[in-house]
C-alpha cells in the first residue's frame, strides 16, 4: 500500500532532489553577501559592486527564467527525434548570438548612464562603479551558455545545474578573503567563475565549439520563434519592479543601496528556493499531466496562502534577530543592523502573495497560456509604479511596500480567474 500514485512520487522526488541542489547553492550565494557584509559592511566597495553586479544579475534571472520555460518543453519534445544533437547545437549558437547582442547592447547601457548622468547616483559610487563595468558585460554571453547547458539538463530531469549556478559566487567569496578592497578582482572574480561553471557543465553536455566555428556565419536556421519572444517579455515585465527598486536605490542617500541589497539577500533566499523549486520542478510535471483548475486546486492555493502568511509573520515578528545572527559582524555596524532589519521586516510581507504568484505562474507557463501570465505581471509593475508616483519623499521601506501593492492586486486578479475557471469547468462537466 502506498500513499502515492506514480506520478504524485515522481514530484515527490523531484521536489527533494531540487530542493537539495537550491539550498546548497543558496547557502553559497548567500556567503557572498555574509563576506561582503563583513569586510565591507555598507562602504562605497560593497555598494560599487552591488551597483554593477545587481543590474546584471536582474538581466541575467530574465534570460535564465527565459530559456529554461521555452527551451525545456522544446528539448522534451525533441528527446524522441534522431536528431536532438542537432536541435541543441542550433538552439547554442543561436543563444550565443543573443548573448553577445546583449552584451554590446549592456556595455552601451553602462557606458551612457555613467558619461551622460543617466544614472543619478553620487560622484563617488559613479567613479568606483564605472572601473569595473566592462569585465561584468564581457561575462554575458558566457553566462548564456551556461542557461543552455542547464536547461537541457533540466529536460532530462537533472537539476544538478541549479547547484552550479552558485559557483561564481564562491569564486568571489575566495576573492574576498585573499584579495580584499580591489573592484577589479572582485568583477573578475565572477567571470572567472562564470567560465568555471560552464567548463563543469561541458562535463554533462559537450560544447560543440567544431559546430559553432562551422556556422558562426550561417544565418539560415537561426530565428527565434513568437513563443520565446512572449515569454521575454513577460520575464522583463516581471523583473521591472525590481530593476525600479534597484534604480530608485542606488539614487537615494548613501549606504541605502547596500542596506537594501542586505535585506533584500535575505527575503531572495526564501523566494529564491519557492520560485526555483516551483518552476524548475513544476514546469517538467505541468507539460507532462494536464491539470484541471476545480475546487480541489484553488484548496491548495489557498493552503499556499495561509502557511505563507505564517511564515512571513514568523519572519517579521523575528526581523531583527534573524540579521543580527547573520550580519552583525565584522564591518557590519549598529546602524547598518537597524536599517537592514527594517527593510527585510517590510519584504516579508511579500512572501505569501510571491509564493502564490509563482504557482499560478508556473502553471499557466505549462499551459503555455501567456496572456494570463502577461495580465499578472502587467498588474503588478503598473500598481507599484502609481504606488511610487504618489509618494513625494521616498524612503526605502517605500519600495517593498510599493511592491506589495502590486502582489496584492495582482493575487486578488489571480483568485478571479481560478473562481471563473472552475465554475466555467464545472458546467462543462455537467453538460458532458
Amino acid at each position: 500500500m502506498t500513499f502515492f500514485n506514480n506520478a504524485q512520487q515522481k514530484f515527490f522526488k523531484l521536489g527533494l532532489i531540487v530542493s537539495v541542489f537550491v539550498f546548497l547553492g543558496k547557502l553559497i550565494s548567500f556567503g557572498r553577501e555574509l563576506s561582503f557584509s563583513y569586510f565591507y559592511g555598507s562602504n562605497i566597495y560593497a555598494e560599487s559592486f552591488f551597483f554593477n553586479f545587481n543590474i546584471m544579475n536582474l538581466l541575467a534571472g530574465i534570460f535564465l527564467n527565459t530559456i529554461i520555460f521555452y527551451l525545456v518543453p522544446q528539448f522534451k519534445k525533441k528527446k524522441i527525434l534522431s536528431n536532438l544533437e542537432s536541435f541543441e547545437n542550433e538552439q547554442i549558437l543561436l543563444f550565443f548570438y543573443v548573448g553577445l547582442f546583449f552584451q554590446i547592447l549592456l556595455g552601451l547601457v553602462f557606458f551612457v548612464g555613467f558619461n551622460l548622468d543617466l544614472f543619478i547616483i553620487s560622484n563617488e559610487l559613479k567613479q568606483s562603479a564605472r572601473r569595473s563595468y566592462l569585465i561584468f558585460c564581457l561575462s554575458f554571453p558566457i553566462l548564456i551558455m551556461t542557461f543552455v547547458l542547464t536547461s537541457m539538463l533540466t529536460a532530462k530531469n537533472n537539476h544538478i545545474g541549479l547547484f552550479y549556478e552558485s559557483i561564481p559566487s564562491l569564486i568571489i567569496i575566495i576573492s574576498i578573503f585573499l584579495i580584499s578592497y580591489n573592484d577589479y578582482i572582485l568583477s573578475s572574480a565572477f567571470i572567472l567563475g562564470v567560465i568555471i561553471q560552464l567548463i563543469i557543465l561541458n562535463f554533462y553536455r559537450n560544447f560543440p565549439i567544431l559546430y559553432l566555428k562551422n556556422n558562426f556565419l550561417n544565418f539560415k536556421n537561426l530565428k527565434l520563434n513568437k513563443i520565446f519572444l512572449q515569454i521575454l517579455m513577460v520575464q522583463v515585465i516581471f523583473a521591472l519592479p525590481n530593476i525600479i527598486d534597484h534604480f530608485i536605490v542606488s539614487s537615494l542617500e548613501k549606504r541605502s543601496l547596500a542596506h537594501f541589497t542586505y535585506a533584500n539577500k535575505i527575503y531572495s533566499i526564501v523566494y529564491s528556493i519557492i520560485f526555483l523549486i516551483v518552476s524548475r520542478t513544476l514546469i517538467t510535471f505541468f507539460i507532462d499531466t494536464q491539470k484541471i483548475i476545480n475546487k480541489k486546486f484553488i484548496g491548495y492555493i489557498l493552503f499556499s496562502l495561509c502557511l505563507g502568511i505564517l511564515f512571513s509573520l514568523f519572519l517579521s515578528y523575528n526581523s531583527n534577530t534573524i540579521t543580527a545572527i547573520l550580519f552583525y559582524r565584522g564591518n557590519f555596524t549598529l546602524f547598518d543592523l537597524q536599517e537592514v532589519s527594517m527593510i527585510f521586516k517590510f519584504f516579508t510581507y511579500l512572501i505569501p502573495f510571491y509564493l502564490i504568484i509563482v504557482i499560478i505562474l508556473t502553471f499557466f507557463y505549462g499551459q503555455q497560456r501567456l496572456k494570463v501570465i502577461f495580465v499578472i505581471c502587467l498588474i503588478t509593475l503598473i500598481t507599484k509604479a502609481v504606488h511610487l508616483l504618489f509618494i513625494n519623499d521616498l524612503k526605502t521601506i517605500d519600495l517593498p511596500l510599493s511592491t506589495l501593492s502590486g502582489f496584492l492586486l495582482a493575487t486578488t486578479y489571480i483568485f478571479f480567474v481560478l473562481f471563473k475557471e472552475t465554475k466555467s469547468n464545472e458546467l462543462l462537466k455537467k453538460k458532458n
